[in-house]
């Protein structure tokens, strides 16, 4: 947070073919894959496993739904009720998988940066 590094004490969640580390405080593990904060339930990680598709397919299946690429393998988006939706995607041999990470737009500043230092735990096992 503003240029300062932070130490949150978190725990590893081991999915079926990958790893993410979430803070241990704060945060709910709503479903498998699906973690939700606990102050603000309009902040939400969610990783999807994209079955029999190619990164190329899933790119221009969230493209047709409005996600713009703003970096390589990342896509973003913000609906009509001011949330912010994001999603990194990520790929090993025919495997593609998306960190699915929303915020409330107003919410930049703090959740912006902490949810993309969340997602960049993901690890293929």
């Amino acid at each position: 947070m503003e240029g300062l590094e932070e130490v949150v004490p978190a725990i590893t969640y081991e999915g079926e073919n990958y790893s993410i580390t979430v803070p241990k405080e704060g945060w709910v593990d709503v479903t498998r894959g699906v973690f939700r904060c606990d102050i603000n339930n309009q902040v939400q990680i969610s990783v999807v496993e994209y079955t029999g598709e190619n990164i190329n397919s899933v790119r221009e299946n969230l493209s047709d739904s409005g996600y713009i690429e703003t970096e390589q393998n990342h896509m973003s988006i913000e609906d009509s009720n001011g949330l912010v939706w994001n999603v990194r995607l990520f790929t090993k041999g025919e495997k593609v998988v998306g960190v699915f990470y929303n915020y409330p737009k107003e919410a930049v500043e703090g959740f912006g940066s902490r949810l993309s230092v969340i997602v960049d735990t993901f690890e293929w096992r």
